[in-house]
């Protein structure tokens, strides 16, 4: 009987989708000093897992690879390549290689891992996306008792959670609120568990607003009027959609939107928290700020920077020698723009028709309202999408390109139905 009840968990825990989240998030926790007697670097131990895992799937007799994920990985291999070649015109050096190693290996990756492998069964996406929840709860405990017991809660600089810097460890936390929001929403639960689900929302929500991140804030804020944009749309189309939102729901949806005035009420208070202060400066101080104000700053030199080679760009990690920073790792803080000032016109419409064709896939949007996972999936899409915007450059971005992965999902009879590993 004991054994049959640990069959489970060890199966989870050696499962790929477990070896593949612990890669994808390794930059989270690989510098944390309780984690320091463990002798390998976690991003190559748990790639190498996953890679071995990858393999003993992609050689069993019974698999079959989805249509979809043949279909966006050919729309893939144009971005990735053109980025890659783009090496070879690219006046950068250290940061250059780099960057293409990690987009051309790393990046590429997480997307065909997604898209061939998660993406070819239900069970795996649900098991991949119960060990994002995981992660971003053990990181969402460990920031609340650095940032709010630590007596650094409210200072100005930079903050980490033991060896993670503020913004990776939002986007975590941002993640697995996504994730809740979108099940207490959107499943039919008992009323109970949407309790459980909406406090636990709130204390993500706390948790990043002591963090000092901003763009995950905003994100995270943007998809929550999204999901109400789109309830509104199923209230109007229940009768021909055949999908209604009950009740208890909708106050669960009102008890989330008091959060906005409460965060305004916050505010006025003599120490806010570390990310509402921050936000303040946005609007408080003249081009809002120093850490805004270099941001815009960038976006408005990576602009111009594509005025003077708008069709092929300037080169994969060309961006901080051409504005004079030296050979450092340093980017314009918008995948946008940073695509056009370094693969030009050329790279940002081959960009544009991978999101194209994995969009497509997902189907139109009374299937993607009818299927919880579409909706899980395309909602971590544009909360990673939106940080991608903000934050962060092509390399290390590749959770976006994990979920863009995702959307090779195909809920039809013809799907694998493996469940070993």
């Amino acid at each position: 009987m004991l054994n049959r009840f640990l069959i489970k968990p060890i199966k989870y825990i050696l499962s790929f989708e477990c070896f593949f989240t612990l890669f994808l998030w390794a930059g989270t926790y690989k510098t944390d000093p309780r984690l320091s007697w463990f002798p390998l670097d976690f991003t190559v131990f748990f790639f190498a897992l996953s890679i071995f895992a990858s393999l003993l799937i992609l050689f069993r007799p019974d698999f079959k690879l989805n249509k979809n994920a043949a279909d966006i990985t050919l729309a893939a291999i144009p971005f990735f390549l053109f980025t890659i070649l783009s090496l070879i015109w690219s006046q950068g050096s250290i940061y250059a290689n780099e960057k293409t190693w990690k987009v051309g290996v790393l990046v590429f990756y997480c997307f065909i891992a997604c898209a061939i492998i998660i993406a070819s069964n239900p069970i795996r996406i649900k098991r991949f996306i119960l060990f994002l929840l995981l992660i971003s709860l053990w990181k969402s405990i460990d920031s609340f008792n650095v940032l709010y017991i630590s007596v650094f809660a409210f200072r100005a600089d930079a903050l980490e959670v033991f060896g993670s810097d503020y913004i990776a460890i939002s986007r975590v936390i941002g993640t697995g609120a996504v994730i809740v929001l979108c099940r207490i929403i959107f499943l039919k639960e008992k009323f109970y568990f949407k309790i459980i689900g909406t406090g636990v929302i709130c204390f993500y929500i706390y948790v990043l607003l002591i963090s000092g991140a901003r763009g995950p804030i905003f994100a995270l804020a943007l998809v929550f009027f999204i999901i109400i944009g789109l309830i509104g749309f199923i209230l109007v189309n229940s009768k021909k959609w055949g999908f209604s939102i009950k009740q208890p729901t909708l106050i669960l949806l009102l008890v989330l939107s008091l959060i906005i005035p409460a965060i305004y009420f916050i505010n006025s208070l003599p120490n806010p928290p570390r990310s509402i202060a921050r936000i303040g400066i946005i609007f408080g101080e003249e081009h809002g700020g120093t850490s805004a104000g270099t941001r815009f700053d960038y976006g408005v030199a990576s602009f111009q920077l594509w005025q003077k080679s708008p069709i092929w760009g300037h080169g994969i990690g060309s961006f901080p020698l051409l504005l004079g920073l030296g050979d450092i790792v340093e980017y314009p803080h918008n995948i946008i723009l940073e695509i056009l000032a370094e693969q030009g016109i050329l790279g940002l419409v081959f960009f544009i028709t991978l999101l194209v064709c994995c969009l497509s896939k997902l189907g139109p949007i009374r299937e993607i309202v009818n299927e919880p996972l579409k909706r899980v999936i395309i909602f971590l899409f544009i909360f990673s999408l939106l940080n991608a915007f903000v934050s962060g450059d092509l390399s290390s971005n590749r959770i976006m390109f994990a979920f863009l992965g995702l959307m090779a999902f195909k809920n039809k009879p013809e799907i694998n139905t493996h469940e070993k590993d």
